[in-house]
Order: C-alpha cells, then structure tokens, then sequence
C-alpha cells in the first residue's frame, strides 16, 4: 500500500523551514488494501510536480521519526454517536469516532445541527479535539452530561475557522459529549473527520508569575470566556502552560481583557528548561491577537509580558491554542492584515467574502484578464491584480468607501465597466482586450470626473498586489508570486521578469515595498509611497504602487490609460508616443472592438418587452467565444480551462441556434482527432504546460452520445453533407464502443442475479460523468443512458441521411434493446428504493431533476418517460423552486437547472418556465454583466466555490432555453412561440423575431395585438419544415376562429394553430373576456 500526504501549490520557502507531519497527516493513496492502516514503513518518497514547467533545486535536510503521544483517546468499540442529520444518508454519525480520518459526519445544510457521543461509560474530560473537513462549524457550543437529559455548556465559540478545533475547559465526568451547531461556516452542513476526547493526563498545568484573588492562570484554557487571569502586580509578567506531552501546533488566539499587553513574546520549549521564540508583538492594541507561526512541535508555552497598555497589570481572558493544520502561511498574513486595517483595504476573499468577476478577451485565444466587481483588474491567469484606490481631501478611499455599479457598453457587449461614486468625483474603470489571438492586448481606461462646481485636486493609486481575483477556495485562487517588481524609465513596469504593464498615462510617481516590510498599505493611506523603484522578495509577495496626482476643474474629467500585453510582445502603443496619438489610437481599437462584436452578436433579431433577456443571451454568446482557446470550446478561463464534450456539444448547439457555424466546425474537427481507435471518446482535454493539450483519462460514458449529437446537430444548420460524410467513421466507431459498454452488462450476473443486480442489465456501466457520482468508478447514471440512446437515434438520422441503408437493422436494434433495458432498470431501482420520481443514476435513486430535464430537452425521450413518475419529478422539483423565494431559505443550487426551462416548455408548463427563468436572471452577479456561476448561494457573499463566472456551459443552456421560448423542432416540425407569455401582450407590446436559424431554414414572425380579443401574426422566412408548422397561442383564452391571408383557415385547436408552408399573415380571434358581476352569483 502506498500511503501520502500532498501538498497543492506548495510554496517553497527561500530559506531553511522545518516542516512537521503526524500520522494522522498521511492519508491511504492507493493499493491493493484501502481499509488498511499504515503500521510500517520500508521507504520514503518525495515527489514533486512543476506544473508549468521549469527546472530548479531542493534542500532537504535532518529527516527525522520522532515517536509522540497520542492525542486523544479513543476506544472506539464503546463509542456511538447519533446526529441530528446525516447528508444523504451516507455520512452517518458513527464515522466520526470510528478511529478512521478518511471517514466523515456529515449533516444537512441547515441550523442548526447537533452531533452526539456516548462514550460507554463516564470518563474525567478535560477537552475535546474537533478535526473539522471543509464543511466546519463558525459559533458552536460543547455540552456534557452523565445520563444524555441533563446538559452542561462547557465551551462555546463565535469564531470557528474549521481545519483542528483543539479544546480545552475544566474538568468534568461525563458519559454523553454534544457539539451543538448554531452557524455553519459554509454553505453545506456541518462536517466531522474525527472527534477525540482528552482525558485527565492531557489536562495542562498552567502557572503565573502572579495572580490577583481567584482569577488564576488556569481560566485561560478553561473554555469559559466569563472566566480570566489577572497579574496580581503591573510589570513584567509571564504565564506559561506545560502541555504534558509534546504536542504540534500553529498558532494561539489570545482573548484579552482591558488590561491588555501592547508589548509581549511567545517562547516554546520541550523540557521548560531551554526556551526559543517564536513571535513578539511591538503594538498590541487588545480584544482579540490571532496568532499563526510555523508549524511547532512542544510541550511547555509561555508568555512574556513586558508592557502593559493601562499600566494596571494583565488580564487574559482565554488561550485556544489552533492546530498544525493551522500554522502561519502568508495567506493568513494578510488575513489578520484584513482584520486589522478597515474593511475595504483588501479584496473581498481576505475577508472571507465572495465577490464575483468577469472576463476580458477576444474569440479563440489562450490568454483572458478578469475584472472584479470593485474594479481590481488580474490581467494574466494565476498573476498580480492591479487594485485602485483614491486619496481625496487627506482621505484613503477604498471600494468599500463607494457606490460600486457595474455595466456593460450597449448593455451587452463584453466590455465591462466598473463605476466608483463617491460624493463630488466619479471613476470609471472599462476594459476590453483587442488583437489577433495569438497577439492581443488588454486595455485598462480609468477615467476620474469632478461633478463639483470646485476644484478638487486628489491622487489615484494602482497597487500591484500578490492576490489573484480567484479566491483560494476556487481551485488554484488565492495569492499569486510576486519575487520581483522592477520600474524602468519608459514607465513600464516588469513583474516576476515576466510579465509586462504598460501605462500610457506617464505614472508621477512609482515605489515597491517587499512582503517583510510593513505593508503598503500603511504607506498609501497616509497619502505616501515607498520610495524603491526596484524589488527582489525572498518570500515572493512584494507589493507594487502607481501613482497619478490630478486636480481637475468643475465638470472636468481625465483619463489614465493601461495596456497588458498578454504574449509577451511589444504592444502598438507606450508611453512615449505623443498623447494626442496615444488617445486617438485607443480611441479606435475600442471603436473597433465595439463594431466587432455588434456584427458577431447581431445576426439574430429579437426584439421583446423585456431586453434583458436578449442583452443576457447575447453576452453569453460573446462569452462562450472569449472562454474558446483556439478550437477548444470551454466552460471558462480559469477553473474550467479545459474542453469537455459534453458543455461543448450543448455549448455547440446554443452557437448553431444563434448562427455562428465556422467554430462549431472547428470545436469537432478538432475534439474528433482525440478519438481513442476502439471508439471511445474522451471526456475531457486538458492544456498541456507546452501549450497544447491532452486526453484526460477520466470515464464519463455519455461522451459517445454527445459527439453524435454534436455532429447531427452541425449538419441540420448547415447542409453540410460532406463534412457528414467524413464523420460518418467516427460515429461508428463511437457506436460499436457504446455496444462494447452495454456488453458487459448483459452477462447472466446482470440478467439473472438479485435486484441489486438485474437493475443494471443491459444498461451502461458505472462512470464519473455526475460530480456527485465520484470517486471512480462512479455509478450506473442514467443521464449516460439518455445519452446514449440519442446517440444510436442521432445516428440512425446519420444513415438515412447518407443512404446508409446497411446500417439502420444494427441501429434501431442496438437503441431498442438499450431503451428496454433502461426503461426496466429505472422502473426496478424505482421499486428497490420505493420511490415516486424519476432517479438520477440506479445504485442511489437519487432525486435530480435538472439531470433528468437532458432527456426531456434533448434526448427526445419525452413520450416515454414513465407517469406519473415524470410528472411527480418535476413537481417535486417546481415545489424546491418555490420555497427559495421564501424570505429565511438558506442554501444553494447550480444554474444548471437552467435547462429545466426548456424542460418545462417541452411539456406546455409555461408559467413554470418563467417563474425558474426570471428566478435565475435575478441570480446573475454581479447583475449587470449578463453571467451567472456555476453555483449560487442564498447568501451571495459567502465565501464558497461558484466556479468559472463567466461559467459558460451554464451560458449555453440559457441560450438553449429562452430560444426554445420563441422556437424548437419536435418530429420533423417548427414549434413556435411555445413560450412567450401572455403579459407580453397583453398591453398591445409587440413581440418579433428575426433571421432565426433552425433545422429547416430560417423563420421570422411577429405578433402584434389588434384589439381585445385579436391578435395578429405574420409569419415569413425559409424554413421547410418536412411535417409542417404548429403556431402555440400566446393567450391562456380559446381561440375561437383563425384567419390565413384574408381567408378563414379551419386547421386549429383552441390553443394552437397547424400551419404547412410560409409565409402566412394570420388574424386570431379569441372568445371574449366575460367579466361576471357579482349579482350574478
């Protein structure tokens, strides 16, 4: 068995660090016995992975095994536990004693939760120690009891930051221990690796150079914050407490109360005889100190007093001592930073916040900029962002200090702004990227206004911080190296000898400070800057300032002008030139980029009542471009910066629906080459750190079905029939995989065996293709199934439409006898797991409507999806939408479910597609930028991860469904306005669509109100569709008689009219509003 401990994005230290690790620490990594437990060791291994390439040298030195404690006790064969809730009934109670720290409780995600332990028999505790997973408890309260009726509260926190809870309180017996949750630090529930109970040999001896009556030193680790030490006299003091045994840890919070040192030093020892420091504090300012230091082993503490604040002595209300899991890193740096200096000095994620992004590129290239909400700009992937702030009257200015808007040019395009408004001056920061791939540019305008009737004269500082706009709980977020930062005469500015800032504006002033001088920011709100042009940091994080002074006269306003070149080449414009030039020439790569985009996002017409649902579909077009590395169609630009089949084949399917072909073709042409030669089609392509890209092993089985679909889907809008033909061979190859999947679930095992059994025969294997379905092998998911019966459909269209008769007996067999075997392993897992919905995968019978929404929207399966049980899934589902608008929901969801729209379309619930689809438009962040992310949560600024924003697999499925509102193809016919609302109308607004593509040609309409009870529609354009045309009525009245250009037209029921050829102008009149008086009841 091979066993670890890995560390992402290790940051390696310049100078000597000793690194600690616990048993505990190393976790089972792979092998032929996962259950067993590391016992012996016969080598050690280090491994270290560059991920972008490059070559270096480490040092490592005094390796050593040191035989420690154990801490905690546990005998795990006495003790239970039970819980308020376990999340999805697997994370029971019981995993969070049973000695294993790759086993969890897990709760709902709700308050407040409880977990409870019976330890067998009453046992002397002195503490507890909580190994919390991500999901941790913020306020949460310890109890004990002798019979589990009666409660004591023995600890209890406001402060919870998860990672080891290592707890201490007085003395008590107790058989039953609760940890009585009341805020979850996250969005998901509360969850528990392990909980260990300390015993009387763990109580710590805790000794002062004095005490005053009966605040003695032993409250400081009593959990009690009523509770405290005070020096009986006012000099130096010391408190110091002999842990008993040695133990690591990485930090200490210390509660003060108004006695408070402002000049004091932390010392450690192993045998209380030979002392080492470990911090001192110069400028103590009281209530709380949280303290982080390098990982460290010891078993005496002590505490040096050496300047009280008030002169009157010491009083320390509580010590918690956090966990080697929780040592000193430059993150928490600059988190106590956050915590000291006022809110809006650092970017959100400091302070533990979301705040939400978008992207700045052009169509098909590798390199994008982001722009966060408060207008701090990352202009490379993983780098510095350049954060604004301004000085006005003798005042430091930050984001929080404004009114923060945000926008779009023409309220679509993607060149996003971000505005300041503070009193008399307003700055605007708009950016957009221009170029060709390979060679483009990110462009930065700040442009300050004085809306006063004096003049105001103030400084605009742009600090170059080691913080990316990703927040370290988005996959690779956080901060960024900074190691060097250099100034030279032209203005520009060199950042790691690597990347490059252009100002264009000739800065007044530039200084650099390195991570261990005091911060920056010290400096700038004072008005200041440092005085280096020049920086190396040994640890990386060095902090950069650009400084423009200005004084502007009444109404006047003046721009500041960057570029960022993203390929390392010379930019078309630098500082040196005149600035007349400089203006004009920026000046019309913008106007340029503007008319760009407008000829891209333009071709399809739909004009509506409500514009922001066109502006979003629009933006979302130009988003899913911007996120195209070269052929690669992504879901985004940093999280997700890799290709998919299964977001680009949908992703390629809003394209076509909006007119764009030539990257369609390109996205397949390019994703078919990755085909492995016994057909299978890879799920995913990675960028390589060369450039280019590769496989990625992953099995997700709906893969096969996606391509074909995806190919299917370019020839309905483009005719291409040679681009079909030269597919044909990797549609068969893709086939005959997926009848190589199917094979081996239709042995007697399968076919004969228990339910447990037969449920998976005949149907795909078990695949990772659900994020909820991991770790590999993952489960039988039905949205594999789904998909791949519309392979063998879409394929079946393939053959007829190239004349490929020999094909069509092993087609329609092969997809009848898969959909048999689907049908009846959903109708047994339904019986297995007693339930009345739909289920997502057949091991679990989860509920997961938005998974089973892709076989009503677009695997053509909703004739036969069993009732009532379809029906009762989206119930159910709806029934989940409405309590979120309820005032007290707490909780989160992925916009996935935006394709549930079009679900609800297919199956004439149109009230209930427009309820989810302004639900959701409602959900974009910020809402003026057209996106939405991956996840949303009920509290927009909980710190959690939401994915790529713009998240554009999420994009695509918004294009699919608010085109469905207007028209979708359903067995060989045009369906049209199967989704516009009757309110739209109902004050004679006009609805028109124009040069909309479809399977059959273009279509055009447009819906006017005559009076009352008439509406009147004329319909145009070059769409044939083979079974003809059906008009759904907008109006929730009957229609009571249909005119088709001036003659009376009998084809039609009451809320529909069947139409065969184009164009028609149609005059619909509807039965009259009768308005019942009151009398006549």
């Amino acid at each position: 068995n091979v066993f670890w401990k890995k560390w992402e994005y290790f940051n390696f230290p310049a100078q000597w660090e000793e690194v600690v690790l616990k048993k505990r620490d190393i976790t089972f990594a792979w092998g032929p016995n996962p259950e067993a437990e590391l016992s012996k060791v016969e080598r050690i291994e280090f491994a270290i992975s560059r991920g972008l390439g490059g070559k270096g040298e480490i040092y490592i030195d005094e390796l050593s095994l040191q035989a420690l404690y154990e801490e905690g006790e546990s005998t795990v064969s006495k003790i239970k536990a039970k819980a308020s809730s376990c999340e999805g009934g697997e994370y029971t109670a019981g995993y969070a004693v049973d000695g294993n720290r790759q086993t969890r409780w897990s709760s709902e995600f709700s308050d407040p939760q409880w977990l409870e332990i019976d330890l067998g028999e009453s046992k002397e505790l002195v503490g507890v120690t909580l190994n919390w997973e991500t999901a941790y408890g913020k306020a949460y309260d310890i109890l004990l009891s002798e019979d589990g009726k009666d409660w004591e509260k023995v600890y209890t926190t406001t402060d919870g930051d998860g990672s080891t809870d290592d707890i201490y309180f007085k003395k008590k017996t107790a058989r039953f221990l609760k940890i009585f949750g009341r805020e979850r630090g996250t969005a998901w529930g509360y969850s528990l690796w392990e909980v260990s109970v300390k015993g009387p040999d763990e109580e710590p001896i805790i000794t002062a150079s004095s005490s005053k009556g009966d605040c003695g030193p032993e409250n400081v680790l009593d959990g009690d914050m009523n509770t405290k030490w005070q020096s009986g006299d006012k000099g130096n003091q010391w408190i110091k407490i002999d842990l008993r045994r040695i133990k690591v840890f990485g930090g200490l919070f210390l509660y003060w109360g108004q006695d408070y040192a402002k000049i004091y030093e932390i010392s450690t020892s192993n045998n209380g005889e030979k002392w080492k420091s470990i911090y001192s504090m110069e400028r103590g300012n009281g209530g709380s100190d949280k303290i982080y230091f390098n990982r460290t082993p010891a078993r005496f503490i002590k505490i040096d007093f050496k300047k009280s604040a008030t002169d009157e002595g010491y009083v320390l209300k509580e010590i918690t001592i956090k966990g080697p899991d929780e040592f000193l890193t430059p993150q928490k740096h600059y988190e106590i930073l956050a915590e000291e200096l006022p809110k809006g000095y650092f970017p959100r994620w400091l302070y533990k916040e979301q705040a939400f992004w978008t992207v700045v590129g052009i169509p098909e290239d590798f390199k994008e900029s982001l722009l966060c909400e408060d207008g701090s700009f990352e202009p490379y992937k993983g780098g510095f962002s350049l954060i604004p702030y301004l000085y006005l009257d003798g005042k430091f200015i930050n984001w929080k200090d404004v009114k923060l808007t945000q926008s779009l040019e023409k309220d679509y395009l993607p060149i996003p702004s971000v505005r300041w408004d503070y009193r008399d001056i307003i700055m605007d920061i708009k950016s957009f990227a221009y170029g060709k791939p390979g060679e483009s540019n990110s462009y930065v305008k700040y442009t300050i206004t004085n809306r006063n009737d004096r003049v105001i004269d103030g400084k605009l500082f742009l600090v170059i911080r080691p913080f990316q706009i990703n927040p370290p709980w988005q996959p690779g977020g956080g901060l960024s190296q900074i190691k060097s930062i250099r100034c030279l005469e032209d203005a520009s500015i060199t950042i790691n000898n690597r990347y490059k800032i252009y100002p264009l504006t000739k800065p007044d002033n530039f200084g650099a400070c390195s991570y261990e001088e005091e911060d920056i920011l010290y400096l700038i709100e004072q008005g200041k800057i440092p005085s280096k042009k020049v920086i190396a940091d040994k640890k990386g994080y060095a902090s950069g300032v650009i400084e423009y002074d200005f004084s502007l006269r009444p109404k006047q306003d003046k721009d500041f002008l960057f570029v960022f070149p993203l390929h390392n080449k010379i930019p078309p414009l630098s500082a040196d030139m005149r600035s007349t030039r400089i203006k004009i020439e920026f000046e019309r790569m913008y106007k340029k980029i503007v008319s760009f985009w407008e000829s891209k996002l333009d071709t399809v017409e739909i004009d509506i009542p409500e514009p922001e649902i066109v502006n979003t579909l629009k933006t979302n077009i130009a988003y899913i471009l911007i996120n195209q590395d070269g052929p690669a169609i992504q879901p985004g630009s940093r999280t997700y910066e890799s290709a998919w089949i299964r977001d680009g084949s949908m992703t390629c399917a809003a394209l076509l629906r909006m007119g764009i072909t030539e990257e369609v073709k390109k996205y397949i042409d390019w994703y078919a080459g990755f085909q492995y030669r016994n057909g299978r089609i890879p799920a995913i392509i990675n960028h390589t750190s060369g450039g280019g890209f590769k496989v990625n092993p992953l099995k997700e089985y709906d893969s096969q079905g996606e391509m074909i679909f995806a190919i299917l889907q370019y020839y309905y809008f483009t005719k291409d029939k040679e681009f079909l033909e030269e597919k044909l061979p990797v549609v068969i190859s893709a086939l005959k995989y997926l009848e190589h999947l199917r094979d081996q679930r239709i042995t007697d095992e399968y076919k004969d065996g228990p339910i447990e059994k037969r449920k998976f025969y005949g149907i795909l294997p078990n695949s990772v293709s659900h994020e909820g379905y991991f770790p590999e092998p993952g489960m039988h998911s039905y949205w594999d199934d789904f998909w791949a019966l519309k392979g063998w459909k879409d394929a079946r269209e393939i053959a007829l439409i190239l004349g490929r008769d020999d094909l069509l007996e092993w087609i329609n067999r092969e997809e009848q006898e898969l959909k048999e075997s689907v049908y009846d392993s959903i109708r047994l897992t339904m019986e297995d797991k007693n339930i009345d919905y739909i289920p997502g995968c057949a091991e679990k019978g989860d509920f997961d409507a938005t998974s089973t929404a892709i076989a009503v929207m677009v695997c053509d399966e909703l004739d036969n999806l069993p009732q009532p049980q379809l029906k009762n899934t989206f119930d159910k589902y709806y029934a989940d939408l409405l309590n979120r608008f309820k005032p007290d929901w707490k909780g989160a969801f992925t916009p996935y479910e935006i394709r549930t729209v079009q679900a609800f379309v297919y199956m004439n619930q149109k009230e209930r597609a427009w309820k989810l689809l302004r639900y959701l438009l409602g959900c974009r962040r910020p809402l003026n930028w057209n996106h939405l992310a991956e996840v949303v949560f009920s509290n927009p600024r909980l710190g959690q991860y939401i994915g790529d924003m713009p998240h554009t697999w999420v994009g695509s499925g918004y294009i699919n469904a608010v085109r469905s509102l207007f028209v979708y193809e359903k067995d060989g016919r045009l369906i049209l306005g199967g989704g516009i609302p009757e309110e739209w109308l109902s004050e004679r607004k006009d609805v028109s669509i124009g040069n909309l593509p479809t399977y059959y040609g273009n279509i055009n309409y447009t819906i006017k109100k005559k009076d009352k009870n008439t509406l009147r529609i004329k319909i145009w354009g070059d769409a044939v569709p083979p079974t003809g045309f059906i008009f759904k009525s907008p109006l929730t009245r009957k229609i009571k008689e249909v005119e088709l250009n001036g003659k009376k037209w009998k084809y039609f029921l009451e809320d529909n009219i069947m139409l065969d050829k184009l164009p028609v102008e149609l005059e619909v009149k509807y039965e009259e509003i009768i308005h019942k008086h009151k009398d006549w009841f």
